[in-house]
Parts: C-alpha cells; structure tokens; sequence
C-alpha cells in the first residue's frame, strides 16, 4: 500500500478523485434557442396539416405595366415599327409612355400599339403631341390605359397567366441511443431527470435549429429513387432560393436612407402595416444605432422567448428578429451574415403531414428500434415543408458589411 511521507494537499484528494465536488444542477448549453423563423411561425399559428408530400398552387400576378424595347428607333414619324423583348404584354388599343431618365423630368412620348405580330408592334407615333423621342435599345416602356376609337371592334384579352408553384416535404431525423445501465445510472448535472430525458430536451432544440436551417436554404427538389437506397427523397422550399424580386444589393455600407429605401420596396405588396424582419446581427447594430437620431425603434416585450424590436419606416412597421443562423463562416470570409430577409408572415406557412390517423408533426419516437439490445433507441422525427407564396411581399437586404451610424 502506498504511503504519503509529504504534506497532505488538495493534490492528493484531487488525484485520487476524492474530493467533493460543486456540480451545478444542469448542464449549460450555447444557443438555447438560435430558430426565431420557427418560433414565429409556431406562435403565429402559421401551420396546416396536409394530405400529401407533394404541394401545390397557384399565383397569379397583375398584368405588365413595363416592357422593354429591343432595338434603336429613331425620333421620327415614319418610324411605326416597334420591337419589343415580349409582345404578349400589348394587344392593339395600348399606350405606352417612353420614359425619361432617372432623375430627370419630361412628359414623354404617348405611343398607340395599331397591331401586334409576335414582337413587333406597328404604333402610331406622338400621340396627344409631346414631341418624338428617341427609343434606344433595351428602353423600358410603360404601360398605360389603351385607347379605342368610337364604334370600335371588339378588342382582343389581356390576361396574367397563372403559375403553378410547387413545394415537397422533407424529413428530419435526430436520432439518440442509449445502453439500459446508462439509464439506471445517477450522473451529475441532470437537474433530477434521467440522461435520456434530457437528451430529448437538447435534441429538440437541434431539432428546431435544422427546421429553421432548412426554411433559411431549402431548395425545392423531388427525387423518386434518389436516396441512398433507392427510395423517394426530397427537399422543401426555402427563403433565400424564392425571394428573387425584391433584393437589394448593399455592397458595403448601409445607410439610413438605403435601409428606407429597402423598405419601400418591402411594403409595395402584400401586408402594406406590418412585416417581420430576421437580420443578421449587423443588421441589428445599425437599426439601434439609427434610433437614436432617424428611426423609430421600440424595444417590445419579450414575446416567445425573443427580444423583438418595433421599427417604423415611413413604409411600414418593421418587426425585427435578430437570427445568429444568419452568420459568416469562422474567417469571415464565405456566408450570410451580411444580410436579412424581410417576411409578409401571411404568405409563409409550416405544412406537415397528417392523414390516415398518422400525424408526422414534430414528436419523440421512444425505443423505436426493438431488436433485443439491452438500450434503447429514441428519436425526434419530422416530415414538414414549408410553403412561401406570392415571392414578391417578401424581400432580401444583402451584402451589408458596415453601416453607418
């Protein structure tokens, strides 16, 4: 047996891990709840059970009010002939105005479409007498009121087309295992409940964080024989990959008066009072800097476990989340944290499947797998998708790598 001939330190004790320890009743975890998509969507009850994993709808915007000129037309009355990048956006009877440039003022040009043939129009020029101008290429033309003469033809429809979008479900799986005597086993740091039951309430939180991952960088995708062994696998819409219409491109410092202009474009569909704003947190910085001098920014109560602030644009109210899944890589140098995403909530909506008294909502699966091991085998599983409709009430705020105060 050994023997100690030196002083009896807290080296001994410690050595022979013998000494009592101060263990804290639960076990501290980074990023409790990084997935504010999901939790307003959740508190704002933006759910609908579903029959299949395979969704669709239809959208249908306004008719054109833009179209864009093709080639050089000069300023001249017997120039009647107008090409045009798509001719289905006029009928005979339009008018178009020849806009002037930005940040210039003039009447312009009132052109009446005679006749269409594919993209060429036969026009009749200056209309109403403000003079002829030039059309150059790639022009933008608006659109106006046609006009008909007394005792006219039946004129030719105009309609939008609908447009058949699409969205699938997705499974997520966390799956955790656990031996019987690890079960039955005391440990510190457990609060009084068992390894496993806390595993559920950590795997749970990872759980949502993937959710919200996917509604951030889903891509829409169906594959009837693409999985691993063969068998159906598919992927649902995502934020990023539909907003398209409105992004505004920062690249560099964001302003107070770009952030408004943003939001002018944020407001012009949709839910014109309200909108939801996840940024990322530089984002953030620059909203609270900018209250103390421009903007209205209101710290709300916490509400859903979130500290959301009320911003008033001259647009709109601005309901801002700051999401930290909205980052850089650990160099700074690849990533997303130089943006946010701007939400008409109304247009957004948690879809599961539940049909044929199955419901595949979020649930833990308890010892799933019975094969006579001596543990058990748990697992949170989900098939969900989401569906973002109508594109254009959502937007994107991009490439913000400072702001200015």
């Amino acid at each position: 047996m050994a023997q100690y001939i030196t002083p009896l330190t807290t080296y001994q004790e410690i050595n022979e891990t013998r000494n009592v320890r101060d263990v804290g009743p639960k076990i501290l975890y980074y990023d409790p709840d990084a997935a504010p998509l999901i939790t307003m969507m959740n508190a704002l009850k933006r759910r609908r059970a579903v029959k299949s994993t395979h969704c669709e709808w239809y959208e249908k915007d306004r008719l054109a009010r833009w179209a864009v000129n093709q080639d050089y037309t000069a300023a001249n009355a017997g120039s009647v002939t107008v090409n045009v990048a798509d001719g289905t956006k006029f009928v005979a009877g339009d008018c178009f105005i020849v806009p002037p440039i930005k940040g210039t003022y003039a009447i312009g040009e009132m052109i009446r479409v005679v006749s269409v043939s594919t993209n060429a129009l036969t026009v009749s020029r200056n209309v109403g007498g403000s003079g002829l101008q030039v059309i150059v290429a790639s022009q933008p033309l608006r659109i106006i009121g046609p006009m008909f003469e007394e005792y006219s033809s039946f004129p030719s429809q105009k309609r939008a087309i609908p447009t058949r979008k699409e969205t699938y479900l997705q499974i997520v799986r966390t799956p955790t295992q656990f031996s019987n005597t690890a079960i039955a086993t005391n440990t510190y740091g457990t609060a009084g409940r068992s390894d496993r039951d806390l595993a559920h309430i950590e795997d749970m939180v990872e759980h949502k964080q993937k959710m919200n991952s996917v509604l951030i960088w889903g891509q829409a995708s169906q594959s009837l024989q693409g999985g691993p062994t063969s068998y159906p696998i598919r992927s649902t819409m995502g934020l990023i990959e539909t907003i398209t219409t409105n992004v505004t491109d920062v690249s560099g410092t964001l302003t107070y008066k770009k952030f408004v202009a943003w939001s002018r474009t944020l407001f012009r569909y949709g839910n014109k009072k309200r909108k939801l704003g996840v940024f990322a947190p530089i984002i953030v910085e620059a909203i609270q800097a900018w209250g103390v001098s421009h903007l209205m920014v209101t710290p709300r109560e916490t509400k859903f476990g979130m500290q959301i602030l009320e911003v008033q644009t001259p647009h709109g109210t601005i309901d801002v989340v700051r999401d930290w899944m909205l980052e850089n890589d650990p160099n700074d140098a690849y990533g997303w944290g130089n943006i946010g995403i701007g939400l008409d909530m109304a247009e957004l909506t948690f879809l599961y499947l539940n049909n044929n008294g199955i419901n595949r909502d979020t649930k833990v699966y308890r010892d799933v797998i019975q094969n006579g091991a001596d543990g058990k085998s748990d697992e949170i599983l989900t098939e969900f998708g989401y569906k973002v409709q109508r594109e254009k009430h959502h937007g994107i705020l991009a490439n913000v790598t400072d702001y200015m105060a």
